[in-house]
């Protein structure tokens, strides 16, 4: 079987969410991302390829791609 995954990449490249964990920090005290929730736990190259092969998962593969 195959797997395939779109990740998002460091908070600090996608501005939209720079903007709302900034200001929920600033309103809440503490950042919206956290371990429970974090859409950016797999942005750091080799993250998810890890998790898919302590997984069982054989011939991982990533691909960095960038959308301007």
């Amino acid at each position: 079987g195959r797997a395939a995954f779109l990740v998002w990449g460091p908070v600090e490249d996608v501005t939209m969410f720079t903007v709302i964990s900034g200001a929920s920090e600033r309103v809440l005290g503490e950042s919206p991302w956290h371990d429970s929730f974090d859409p950016f736990r797999f942005a750091a190259p080799g993250a998810l390829a890890a998790v898919m092969s302590a997984a069982g998962f054989a011939e991982v593969e990533e691909t960095e791609l960038r959308l301007l």
